[in-house]
């Protein structure tokens, strides 16, 4: 699985209006950015550059409709947070800001013009200052837009905001009861859907007998061929398939529900025969 982030530039209208042709300077660095999370494995959702709320918002409602893991903002200049701060306070969207230059190096000698091009730590502060007092979590990363280890940072987050929205949306598989009497890592049902988003559906062995009745004779022998090219087998051909009819049979009854979790007790797999009529 790939993450998906929404990079989201920032900008200031005020320059459009009064100096036009600075922004065309940011297109090749905009292009960088997107090359390198590709690089690392990342799906990159652009939005347009943003100025104002309207631009804004219809950027982060792209995202979301997108359904990115991640909202990564990137600061082409100083831009007023409050065009952008109540709205990325409101999404779900987890958000990074990357906070990065043009240039590389900044010393005295440079031309002051080149402040033009490398003053979005400012728009980071405002912005940073303003999501914390409406209490909107954040995290930032910051290194020059060509050092491949800004790039490795922000892939951290990426694929931890996919984790994080995998956790949420787990549909978890438990076929039989819980272990009675077993605590040490029980946690109620009720208590894993509230807080987590782990939604848990439990059934007997019926499900399952009923999804081995459905696999065929000819996709159990592919298997049983395939597992004999690939493995030394010591169980008998009879147990060996039985095993691969009820596993065929797992997998269509976990695909067939969406399940991206699975827990046995196996207390409940209590008949010997289970698999074998489908052999």
């Amino acid at each position: 699985m790939k993450p998906k982030v929404g990079l989201l530039p920032l900008y200031l209208k005020l320059y459009d209006d009064t100096m036009p042709e600075i922004r065309s300077a940011f297109s090749g660095m905009l292009n960088g950015i997107v090359a390198r999370l590709t690089k690392f494995g990342i799906e990159v959702h652009r939005a347009n550059v943003c100025r104002v709320r309207d631009e804004f918002a219809t950027a982060i409602a792209q995202f979301e409709e997108s359904d990115v893991d991640l909202i990564v903002t990137v600061h082409l200049a100083y831009s007023p947070s409050l065009e952008s701060a109540e709205l990325l306070a409101a999404t779900q969207l987890p958000l990074l800001m990357m906070d990065t230059t043009l240039d590389a190096r900044f010393p005295q000698s440079v031309d002051p013009m080149r402040l033009m091009y490398n003053h979005g730590i400012h728009g980071v502060q405002d912005l940073a200052s303003v999501l914390r007092r409406l209490g909107k979590k954040f995290e930032i990363v910051a290194g020059h837009c060509e050092d491949e280890r800004l790039f490795e940072r922000t892939s951290v987050h990426a694929r931890g905001a996919l984790a994080a929205k995998c956790l949420r949306t787990t549909k978890a598989l438990r076929i039989g009861e819980t272990f009675h009497g077993m605590g040490d890592f029980a946690v109620d049902d009720n208590l894993l859907r509230e807080k987590l988003g782990i939604s848990v559906d439990q059934i007997g062995i019926e499900p399952l007998e009923n999804r081995c009745a459905t696999i065929s004779k000819a996709s159990i022998a592919e298997e049983y061929e395939r597992d004999c090219e690939q493995y030394e087998i010591t169980a008998s051909e009879d147990t060996h398939k039985r095993s691969i009819s009820v596993g065929l049979g797992l997998r269509k009854l976990i695909n067939d529900g969406g399940y991206n979790a699975l827990s046995l007790n196996f207390l409940a797999f209590n008949d010997p025969e289970i698999g074998r009529a489908h052999v």
